[in-house]
């Protein structure tokens, strides 16, 4: 009898701070979403609160993850998608350089000419693309301490980006707005 009541003590328990950490997660996500003029929605109890930011007539979504269960690398984790149709896009993909496993192909990894940043992150791609993606600003907002383990792929019909970070608070959400803008603007040029 003692486990039922436990477990019927635990589900509102559970709801509530499902629910303070979703609030907390808005408070956060509000003043980038009225700089970029976008918007914030819920997730509430049982989906993933949500920033929309517009991008050049399209919606860029960005989703932060608090719990490994519904994130894609890590615990815990923020992505940006951005489904579009950009012909001039160029294919191309960013990892952190030891989230990678080495193949003997002829894809071999694009050097920007930043050491620090070619030891950090692996990029395969056009190498015109590459250095016109991956200007200086861009690299120096990737290689922001706060944003750990940033991945990209970048293509003609998709743009997706996302962070491991130890921990998601305001300052972790604008570095990563500004690092996902930042790399998108590059493209677009």
């Amino acid at each position: 009898m003692n486990y039922v009541w436990f477990m019927l003590s635990a589900i509102p328990i559970g709801l509530g701070l499902s629910y303070l950490l979703n609030r907390g997660t808005v408070n956060a996500l509000t003043p980038i979403a009225e700089k970029y003029n976008g918007s914030v929605s819920s997730g509430w109890y049982f989906g993933p609160t949500e920033l929309t930011i517009p991008y050049r007539g399209f919606t860029l979504h960005i989703t932060p993850y608090i719990n490994a269960r519904r994130s894609q690398i890590g615990d815990p984790s923020i992505q940006a998608v951005l489904k579009l149709d950009a012909p001039h896009f160029p294919e191309l993909s960013l990892r952190r350089y030891s989230l990678v496993l080495f193949k003997k192909n002829s894809d071999d990894p694009i050097p920007t000419g930043d050491e620090e940043f070619d030891r950090r992150f692996v990029i395969h791609g056009n190498a015109g693309s590459v250095k016109k993606v991956f200007t200086k600003t861009v690299r120096e907002q990737l290689k922001n301490e706060k944003l750990n383990g940033a991945s990209i792929t970048l293509e003609p019909n998709k743009f997706v980006m996302s962070a491991y970070c130890n921990n998601l608070d305001g300052q972790v959400y604008e570095a990563f707005t500004e690092a996902v803008l930042a790399v998108l603007d590059q493209a677009w040029s």
